[in-house]
């Protein structure tokens, strides 16, 4: 789970099931990712590691289309929740 300090109001916690559906659907809002196969958040002491798994559209170049998954998953993060991250990994499972 991911803890925010709030300005003198105390502490937020976020189940990660709710970090990872956000991910999940941050990635399916890329233009080219077919499906998401899996994601996990994990928390590090630098903040949180994330792994999503994605089978993409093979009429698009597969490293542009991981930057903007891990733009848009990135992005989606930040302004809803302003948590810390340490990395955001793609992996392209397969391209059809």
């Amino acid at each position: 789970m991911a803890k925010l300090n709030l300005l003198n109001f105390g502490k937020l916690t976020l189940n990660n099931s709710l970090l990872n559906e956000i991910v999940k659907l941050s990635s399916q809002e890329v233009e080219g990712v077919i499906q998401v196969c899996k994601t996990k958040v994990r928390n590090s002491n630098m903040g949180l590691v994330i792994d999503t798994s994605i089978v993409m559209d093979s009429t698009f170049e597969a490293t542009d289309l991981a930057y903007k998954v891990q733009h848009n998953i990135m992005t989606s993060l930040m302004s809803m929740l302003e948590v810390n991250l340490k990395s955001i990994n793609v992996l392209i499972k397969d391209a059809v």
